[in-house]
């Protein structure tokens, strides 16, 4: 199992694991904009082909992806409360949920608050999410100089609208229950190019530096996660919709 953390702050978020370094950025400093926009480049990684299972940790506020309650969002584009959500997130968790569901055999989801209370691997967790911030201060502004535009990723893919279209009709397959139809588009689509991620560099600018805290606190900052929602996280499924299983003491 491959374990990657995802780490944010000040509109800066990054995908950390054994080779994953993937960065996203928010224009507006929105957190969770660039949690999902670090979280989709990173999915766009991953085989949709069965490989390696990946154990993505998410900071708390993108917890609507491991309790299901994100799905309502994109649904209904508010919060529970019932605010409105902008746009741009509701159009960043519609493309992962469209990501996830190539790969769902692949992904497993817990919450990164879970790390201080997990019985084996803590300290190896507790590591990889300290380094995972000690590279986010790189990217987004260390003592030797920082970006005033934090170094990003850039997906290229030349197959995106055919990938598009097989995603599509594999969705439709899916809601349907038509299991054959689903793998026989999943192997058309598994025979498309990989995408390529780059990464593109930013401008030098004032350093800046997180506090140690942050190693044992989540970063919530802007966004429209509500507070409500339970702690769970997403298990292997029979392929068809995922099976939702509370995450404590599960890792």
């Amino acid at each position: 199992m491959k374990n990657v953390i995802l780490v944010v702050n000040n509109g800066v978020s990054l995908a950390y694991g054994k080779d994953v370094h993937i960065s996203g950025t928010s224009s507006t400093g929105d957190n969770i904009v660039a949690s999902l926009k670090a979280l989709n480049s990173l999915m766009e990684t991953i085989p949709t082909k069965y490989c390696e299972t990946y154990n993505i940790y998410i900071p708390e506020l993108l917890k609507g992806i491991s309790s299901g309650f994100a799905i309502e969002y994109v649904k209904s584009g508010k919060q529970l409360n019932g605010e409105p959500i902008a746009q741009e997130i509701v159009d960043e968790y519609k493309k992962f949920y469209t990501l996830y569901g190539a790969r769902i055999l692949n992904v497993k989801f817990s919450l990164a608050s879970f790390i201080a209370k997990m019985r084996t691997g803590k300290e190896e967790m507790t590591a990889l999410k300290s380094k995972a911030y000690a590279e986010l201060n790189k990217i987004a502004g260390t003592s030797t100089g920082g970006y005033s535009n934090a170094p990003t990723t850039q997906t290229i893919d030349p197959d995106a609208e055919l990938r598009k279209i097989f995603d599509e009709q594999i969705k439709v397959a899916l809601s349907q229950g038509n299991m054959e139809l689903y793998m026989t588009l999943k192997a058309e689509r598994d025979k498309l190019k990989q995408p390529e991620i780059v990464t593109i560099s930013g401008q030098q600018a004032t350093p800046v530096s997180f506090e140690p805290s942050d190693f044992d606190n989540e970063v919530i900052g802007s966004g429209t996660e509500n507070n409500n929602d339970t702690t769970q996280s997403f298990e292997k499924s029979n392929g068809i919709t995922p099976n939702w299983e509370e995450s404590i003491g599960t890792n």
